[in-house]
């Protein structure tokens, strides 16, 4: 068991050297988010304080940033359009940093239309595919109404609205439907898996 927090592991290439308790770039991002909120949170506001912290970090040298990230940013700092820069991110880097919006959408009362606007909003620069809005919008959408006090099989249903509105967001991008995969966690989640069985659900989830 883990009773503490602990220096990040000598053999990782991302985290060695990093000081117990020490953040990483999914909170850093999520920081950044909340800069461009209260900066007025335009697109462009998203996308200056995600080069900030792309810059603080090292920029296209930093192991701390994931290679969408890297590519629209790098992408943006040669003036390339805010609007084009993201649409072939599907990595997770849109949901990973998405917190915050999903408490600003509790705290401004967003409907799911307004929600998914906002986490697009977040996502364009760096992950403006349906895939990674999907991602997005369902964990936003949790966080939301877990901010308001809902009981869990509201924060999922909240998750699985906001995975579905979503996908209809963004650049398209061939990928599993994110309502699909919440609801096979949901499955897996519910029962206990022997090998066999555990062996199947891998299979749909690979192949799905």
């Amino acid at each position: 068991w883990r009773t503490a927090m602990e220096p990040g592991p000598a053999h990782s290439p991302y985290h060695a050297g990093y000081p117990a308790g020490r953040i990483t770039d999914d909170t850093e991002q999520a920081l950044a988010l909340t800069a461009a909120l209260e900066d007025g949170f335009g697109k462009e506001d998203v996308a200056r304080r995600l080069n900030d912290w792309f810059l603080s970090v090292g920029g296209a040298e930093s192991l701390a940033v994931g290679p969408s990230t890297k590519r629209a940013l790098l992408a943006y700092a040669e003036g390339a359009d805010i609007d084009e820069i993201g649409r072939f991110g599907v990595t997770n880097g849109a949901a990973m940093r998405i917190a915050p919006i999903g408490v600003h959408a509790a705290l401004a009362d967003l409907d799911l239309a307004g929600l998914v606007a906002a986490v697009e909003r977040a996502s364009m620069p760096t992950h403006n595919t349906a895939p990674a809005i999907a991602g997005a919008a369902a964990l936003a959408a949790a966080i939301a109404e877990a901010v308001r006090g809902a009981p869990l099989p509201l924060v999922i249903e909240a998750a699985r609205r906001g995975g579905t509105a979503g996908a209809k967001a963004g650049n398209w991008i061939y990928a599993a439907d994110m309502t699909a995969r919440i609801d096979l966690a949901l499955e897996i989640a519910a029962r206990p898996l022997g090998k066999a069985e555990f062996a199947d659900v891998l299979s749909r989830v690979v192949g799905a």
